[in-house]
């Protein structure tokens, strides 16, 4: 899983939860709010991440600095990976 940091910016909202995704050329879009917008338990989506053939290579620790100013280090997926 590679490091990097990243600002961000909303690209949806869903159930009054942003999801945002980096500014990188490879927008990064961390995992955790789109599994909490969908109600759904994040630590067992970042096991089947990591468990996943194609996915785990894939998966990338990035500090995003968040809209309010703060950093936060989150799990994300490459955007191309976000909808399948």
């Amino acid at each position: 899983m590679k490091n990097l940091s990243f600002n961000v910016k909303e690209i949806a909202k869903v159930n009054n939860v942003a999801i945002m995704a980096s500014n990188a050329p490879n927008q990064l879009v961390p995992i955790k709010p789109i599994c909490e917008a969908l109600g759904i338990d994040y630590a067992s989506q970042f096991t089947k991440i990591k468990n996943d053939e194609d996915l785990s290579s894939t998966v990338v620790l990035s500090t995003i600095v968040a809209t309010d100013g703060k950093e936060r280090e989150m799990v994300c997926l490459p955007m191309e990976f976000i909808f399948g």
